[in-house]
């Protein structure tokens, strides 16, 4: 192959690493290439140069983004664009596993149902564009990519961008769009203006081609067969293979039909005739599924118009979900599939930037309800119903730090965690709050008779039977678990099903518990997986990495029934990377969030006088960042593109390059000692998060500080050796804080006073003071003991001491870094903004802000987004 064009490496450098070539096609020469920004391996395809001096940068680029708003499960989905060094380029997944072509080439023929499958997962696909008026105009064996087994069409749209692009000279040229064996009589004449029943053509080409062993016209020469396809009438399938059914043969003559008029009218109804769904025009229906389906095969779901009532946002449709039955027999009715795209702006979306689920939708999938961005004045709930375009504020449960939240299984109330426990509150803000629970919990269920099944933080499931009960025992953690949590209680009133965690905040598999006797016997129903619900359809839906995925379910035994089969693909992931972010009522309407990419942060020195120097670092998805003692480094934890879980890095500020201290398991908390020769992190590497020192100058040798059932969180390191950090308890779920010298025992400090919330403790150098965050703010107090003393003027966050402990910053949650004078005998001075992000930044991560020992501030920023986020609803996935 030819070598890789330089001044396409150099244009591209920093941006993509171009490998090797892996191939070329009418249009454009395909390269493998590493993401540099998001790490990971994509197809990097280049226009042939003559194409690109035909079509023009600007026209291409502007045409090209129609293709990027694709989302289907069987389309390869764009992921950029661009220009460089005249070269006109298009990004793609590079996916492993190879085309239909090549699978062509190697078995001549394909099954009598692998064939209608593929041609029906294309169909899907190609319903799906043409809804939105895209027709791909290049629909053939090698831009079909098989991913074990599963259809992805390649280059939707490209070919549309290149001939709206360049259509008035493309002719002049000799170039045209399109490959002879496929195309439509229609596109080989030149006319313009197709539409999808074009695509439906190539299509059925296809469809004929896998069944019979050769597209239905061929020729020596591209002239020849565009002279066939414009005159000839191709042999009958049967005649050719008499295996093939009727149906599917009758099918495939009708999507060979010279006239577009005497076509399909849609790729849906090329589909459902393919399979049995619908008769054949012409002829009388001669089956009603696909030949060769075995018991319990998949059957396509009917495409039908988007939701009318929801005007307020993008409606689009969605299909290519096979269908079942609960006892795994095929059911013949096919449901209604309507899947709703809205939107939220900013201010009120569904906030992404919290380790746990902060959704939810109804049992009748009517409601949902949400937690907003974290604000000055902490959290904000919404909800809004599906027949209704107004999005409502829920007033009795706002200006909280809430966590996870739950709607009754009426839609009329909302369980919301706060900081002092779970609350109960209805949504039309009639009646009064009532707590549930005092004490953290992950989450939780609502049970018959006002019952509660809770999942507490490292610890088995327990149920409340009413309002401020003594809670239940109900499971046990058994070997290396460390969690049980998104319980479920199934409609028989008794059994509950759970997500089983055998690593901190992931779960490892699905477990339903049943009562025998006197106690609760426990059964694996699936593995790796969680958050599963059961729907009145008979399903398990539950997560698997970025898919939402179903299997069948039989309530009296306790057994998967079916196979699993994914119904969505790339979905959003929580802060972790853990928890796929859905959430699924009991009718099996399912609402879910499209994958929005990991956030990109910047990392900034704030200077005395509040002017802002951006750092020269790799641009990251950092959310902790901390300077070393000599200023010199920068000890950062940053999330992988790859498992998107929090690792340690320390940077060389001289260079900008990172080097990884920590993999593999979750870090989200580092600090320097005070000589800068050692870090302590914690990790969640054998279970909890306990703490770990990694020495820098051993060659980042790291040993294990603490072995605590319980959640810590390193805070500072003074003077003298000793680390200040913040533990939660397994059981008694109270905070403490300790200071931990060095192979000493830890020391603790007093504990929080009983019914005041306190957390993120901040130890002065000279080892006098400690900062805390509590619900009114930032206080102080004695390492001792005493009385806090309030520092700030509001709800704030984050303390984090001056390097002569003499000045405590600050940030108020939402875009102001502030400092505070601390005299002696702790004195406090008058509050100072040291930094306002404005309308244009935001403050970032974990704990954005921290201190250099030259006084500066660093602080993680990113830019607001201000476009809205998106959710989609999706009904009639799953029936009977």
């Amino acid at each position: 192959m030819d070598e890789i064009p330089a001044g396409l490496e150099a244009a591209l450098e920093g941006r993509y690493d171009i490998e090797r070539e892996v191939g070329r096609g009418g249009m454009a020469t395909v390269y493998l290439a590493e993401d540099v920004k998001h790490d990971r391996q994509v197809a990097l395809k280049v226009l042939k140069p003559e194409l690109a001096v035909v079509v023009g940068a600007e026209r291409f680029l502007t045409e090209i983004k129609t293709t990027a708003r694709l989302q289907h499960p069987h389309i390869l989905p764009l992921f950029d664009s661009g220009e460089a060094d005249s070269f006109l380029f298009y990004v793609m997944p590079f996916v492993e596993g190879e085309t239909l072509r090549d699978r062509l080439d190697r078995e001549k023929q394909l099954p009598v149902d692998e064939a209608v499958r593929i041609a029906s997962e294309i169909a899907d696909a190609l319903d799906y564009a043409h809804g939105r008026e895209i027709v791909h105009r290049d629909i053939k064996p090698a831009n079909i990519l098989l991913q074990n087994g599963r259809v992805l069409v390649a280059d939707f749209g490209i070919a549309l961008a290149v001939t709206a692009a360049g259509a008035s000279r493309l002719t002049e040229t000799g170039l045209s769009v399109g490959t002879p064996q496929y195309m439509s009589p229609e596109q080989a004449t030149g006319d313009r203006n197709l539409d999808g029943r074009s695509d439906v053509y190539s299509l059925a080409c296809i469809a004929y081609e896998m069944l019979s062993g050769d597209p239905p016209h061929s020729a020596s020469t591209a002239q020849a067969i565009l002279g066939k396809v414009l005159t000839e009438v191709p042999k009958g399938l049967t005649e050719v293979r008499r295996t093939v059914p009727d149906h599917v043969a009758a099918a495939v003559q009708v999507g060979l039909e010279k006239l577009p008029a005497d076509r399909f009218a849609s790729a849906r109804d090329f589909r459902d005739a393919l399979v049995g769904a619908r008769p054949v025009p012409g002829r009388a229906a001669t089956a009603t599924r696909a030949t060769g389906a075995a018991p319990g095969a998949w059957s396509a779901a009917r495409l039908v118009r988007p939701l009318a009532a929801f005007t307020g946002g993008v409606a689009v449709a969605l299909a290519g979900f096979a269908l079942w039955g609960p006892d795994g027999a095929e059911t013949l009715e096919e449901p209604e599939v309507d899947v709703l795209s809205f939107q939220l702006p900013p201010d009120q979306e569904i906030s992404v930037d919290h380790d746990q689920l902060l959704f939810d939708i109804s049992d009748d999938g009517r409601v949902i309800a949400w937690t907003g961005p974290a604000g000055a004045a902490g959290r904000r709930a919404y909800y809004r119903r599906l027949d209704d375009l107004t999005i409502h504020s829920i007033p009795e449960v706002d200006g909280f730090e809430m966590s996870w939240l739950e709607l009754s299984p009426d839609g009329s109330e909302i369980a919301v965690l706060r900081g002092d426990g779970l609350w109960v509150s209805r949504l039309d803000g009639t009646g009064t709050s009532q707590r549930i629970f005092e004490g953290d919990l992950w989450s939780w269920a609502w049970g018959g008779g006002g019952s509660w099944v809770l999942a507490q933080p490292f610890d088995g499931l327990v149920r409340v039977s009413a309002p401020g009960a003594d809670p239940e025992p109900l499971t046990y953690l058994e070997g290396d678990e460390v969690t049980h949590q998104f319980p479920q209680v199934l409609p028989d009133g008794e059994s509950i099903l759970f997500s089983v965690g055998t690593h901190h905040f992931w779960s490892s598999h699905i477990e339903v518990a049943r009562p025998a006797g006197d106690s609760l016997v426990r059964k694996i129903v699936l593995d790796d997986a969680y958050s599963a619900r059961y729907t009145e359809s008979g399903h398990l839906v539950f997560g698997r990495e970025d898919q939402i995925v179903a299997v069948p379910f039989d309530l009296e035994t306790l057994e998967t029934t079916g196979p699993e089969v994914t119904l969505v693909s790339g979905v959003e992931r929580d802060a972790s990377g853990a928890v796929t972010q859905f959430a699924v009522g009991l009718d099996g309407t399912i609402v879910h969030l499209p994958a929005q990419g990991l956030a990109e942060t910047r990392l900034a020195w704030i200077g005395p006088d509040g002017s802002l120097e951006w750092l020269e670092v790799p641009r990251s998805s950092y959310f902790i960042a901390s300077a070393s003692p000599d200023l010199q480094s920068l000890a950062v934890v940053a999330r992988s593109p790859s498992d998107r879980r929090p690792q340690v890095q320390v940077i060389d500020l001289d260079r900008g390059v990172p080097t990884r201290i920590t993999s593999g398991a979750t870090q989200l908390d580092v600090v320097w000692s005070p000589d800068g020769e050692r870090l302590v992190f914690n990790s969640t590497r054998e279970g909890f998060l306990n703490l770990f020192e990694a020495s820098l100058a051993g060659g980042g040798a790291i040993r294990r500080l603490t072995e605590a059932d319980a959640d810590q969180h390193p805070a500072s390191w003074s003077q003298d050796g000793g680390v200040a950090y913040f533990e939660r308890r397994r059981f008694d779920q109270r905070r403490s804080f300790l200071i931990r010298a060095a192979d000493a025992d830890p020391r603790p400090m007093p504990v929080t006073p009983e019914g005041v919330w306190q957390s993120e403790p901040a130890l002065s150098p000279d080892g006098r003071w400690l900062a805390l965050r509590t619900d009114a703010g930032v206080v102080i107090r004695p390492v001792d003991g005493g009385t806090p003393r309030q520092v700030s003027s509001g709800p704030s966050r984050g303390p984090m001491w001056g390097s002569d402990s003499r000045r405590l910053y600050f940030w108020d949650g939402v875009g102001r870094v502030l400092r505070v004078s601390v005299g002696p005998e702790g004195e406090l001075g008058r509050e100072t903004e040291v930094f306002s992000t404005g309308e244009n930044l935001e403050l970032m991560g974990h704990s954005p802000l921290s201190v250099a020992s030259d006084g500066r501030v660093l602080l993680v920023l990113k830019e607001r987004r201000t476009e809205p986020i998106e959710a989609v609803v999706s009904q009639g996935l799953l029936h009977r």
